[in-house]
């Protein structure tokens, strides 16, 4: 399988940080999801540098240092962008994702929009043997986590476009 996949193997890269004013926190370990958008204004706060102005990612130096216990964001977006290979698989379509502390919901697709693709309960399922998107005992949740996800393509001002989808109206940011 390739690393394009939204997969756990490939997007579960573990976040290690040593703090050293923070060495009553050594060992400590978080659940939360965080993203590679956070480094940058992480690193601001661990040196006590505040924006100008709003930047993507959360700062994780609160957590770091123990002044919270958990983020604010419910999950993470996950995202394969272009694919200029056209032998390879996502070329012609792409896809979106949101990862929260149990769960992983991914859509694909192309020009047309993207489609819901994947939801995994990652509590009961964490190798991800089981798609459960067209579950009907997960519809809410699912229904949840695309909600989640097209609230984090409008708050990133994603290009990316969604398909009428569930109760949701189709979204494309660029019309």
């Amino acid at each position: 399988m390739a690393k394009q996949f939204p997969f756990e193997e490939s997007i579960g890269i573990p976040f290690v940080v040593f703090d050293p004013s923070a060495k009553d926190r050594a060992g400590a370990f978080v659940d939360d999801p965080v993203s590679t958008e956070d480094l940058y204004p992480t690193l601001l706060g661990l040196c006590g540098i505040t924006p100008k102005q709003k930047i993507p990612g959360e700062n994780l130096a609160p957590l770091i240092k123990g002044d919270c216990s958990s983020l604010d964001g419910e999950g993470v977006l996950i995202e394969f962008v272009s694919e200029h290979r056209a032998q390879m698989s996502f070329h012609r379509n792409t896809w979106r994702g949101i990862r929260t502390r149990n769960y992983k919901y991914s859509v694909l697709g192309g020009a047309d929009g993207g489609k819901p693709w994947q939801f995994y309960d990652l509590v009961n399922d964490p190798h991800e043997m089981q798609n459960l998107i067209n579950n009907s005992q997960y519809l809410a949740e699912i229904s949840r986590h695309h909600l989640l996800r097209r609230n984090l393509l409008v708050d990133t001002e994603d290009h990316y476009s969604l398909c009428v989808t569930y109760k949701f109206k189709s979204l494309n940011l660029l019309s």
